[in-house]
């Protein structure tokens, strides 16, 4: 995250704790405002020395306690608000009615005990009613607090190896299985780095691989680029290792990122294409650019027609039989017609949000969002698109990040 928009953040959550603060009717949500606001302007601070003094490791500490601390404010000060909203307002006591008078000739009388008095059922309906609204109004803000911090521990747990199984196009069976494991949108540098690479090349390690491909988005710190290529280089392949670029990678010094590719064990795809052979069947794996490299900066760019032209020019030559495998950073290329193929993507982070394993912005927009996480197929092709290695915004629910290891079964 910039400096700019780190403040900005925090800026704008401090005013709606401020505002929740002194709004709220729960009492312990008072408490939570001010120590999260404690903790936001302690981030600022940080934020602001760091810069200063040009001081990396205290501008990164105070940017991830202020975006850590943003997380749980977002959704826990609409909460309070919510939670005031629901909260019971205080019922007036009817006046008190004066006692009743004694006729002189009865006052030595003894009083008969009558039968006790029983709650009118209306103010037991009003009751229970209270009741409920202020246990609503208690737990909503706690639900949001506990949505905030979950989440931000969903994007802090390491990235597990997740097992696909696709079969491969009619009549372009490889002959055998093949074993592909892919890593994409790892963001180095920003909540994962070259720790986490190290534990997922030792578990890769352990795979038996035909294929190491990497598609896109590696680092968005540089100098974490060529330390995590170098572990991944002594993950074993029998046929070697391949990757293509995405939009952060063109974000930075592009040339660099390409320089420390071709220094590594990874064959770089360019809109271009290899034809691997090995002891059984030979087959083509090609890759395309990221539609950044043309200038396109939207991140959701949807063109069919310049997909199919980037992947015209990869697979001009291609042997026309054989299983073809093509790395795209953005899954939007399997809109281009392509083919009897397995398209492997990356880019969405699978929304970072997820119900029941389905990604939320599909749910919301499917028309905008047409392949986020999952295995999709049509025309004879595969595509899984994967949630992603890291990400640039610390939150993950319902939607862990992960490594594939993808079977290409004939």
């Amino acid at each position: 995250m910039s400096f700019t928009t780190s403040l900005l953040a925090a800026t704008v959550s401090s005013l709606s704790l401020i505002v929740a603060h002194f709004h709220s009717k729960v009492p312990y949500t008072q408490s939570a405002a001010r120590i999260l606001l404690a903790f936001v302007l302690l981030g600022v601070v940080a934020l602001l020395v760091g810069r200063s003094l040009h001081r990396p490791d205290i501008l990164t500490f105070g940017t991830t306690l202020t975006w850590r601390t943003v997380l749980v404010a977002v959704p826990l000060a609409p909460a309070m608000l919510l939670a005031r909203a629901l909260w019971p307002k205080p019922q007036l006591s009817p006046p008190a009615s004066p006692p009743p008078t004694v006729a002189p000739d009865l006052a030595c009388a003894p009083l008969e005990p009558g039968p006790a008095p029983t709650p009118e059922p209306a103010l037991a309906s009003r009751l229970s009613r209270r009741t409920l609204l202020k246990s609503a109004a208690a737990t909503l803000p706690a639900a949001a607090g506990l949505f905030g911090v979950g989440g931000q521990i969903g994007a802090l747990e390491s990235p597990h190896i997740r097992w696909i199984s696709v079969q491969a196009p009619s009549g372009r069976s490889s002959a055998r299985p093949l074993r592909i494991a892919q890593l994409s949108d790892l963001h180095l540098g920003l909540d994962k780095n070259v720790h986490d690479v190290a534990a997922t090349a030792e578990a890769l390690s352990r795979q038996s691989l035909d294929l190491l491909v990497i598609t896109g988005d590696v680092a968005d710190r540089l100098a974490e680029l060529a330390p995590a290529l170098a572990l991944l280089n002594r993950v074993p392949t029998r046929l070697g290792k391949f990757a293509v670029l995405g939009n952060h990678d063109h974000f930075h010094d592009v040339r660099f990122v390409r320089r420390t590719f071709e220094a590594s064990d990874f064959h770089l795809l360019t809109n271009e294409h290899a034809v691997i052979k090995n002891e059984f069947r030979a087959f083509t794996i090609a890759g395309i650019d990221d539609p950044f490299a043309a200038g396109h900066r939207d991140p959701l760019f949807r063109d069919a027609q310049f997909f199919q032209r980037k992947l015209d020019g990869a697979l001009s030559g291609a042997p026309a039989n054989g299983l073809r495998v093509i790395l795209s950073h953005r899954p939007e290329a399997f809109d281009a017609g392509i083919v009897d193929s397995v398209i492997l993507s990356g880019h969405t982070h699978g929304g970072q949000l997820g119900v029941l394993g389905v990604p939320v912005v599909q749910r919301i927009s499917p028309r905008r969002f047409p392949y986020p996480w999952g295995v999709y197929e049509k025309l004879g092709s595969t595509l899984y698109t994967t949630s992603g290695f890291g990400h640039w915004f610390p939150f993950r629910f319902g939607c862990r990040a992960e490594t594939p290891v993808i079977t290409i079964s004939g």
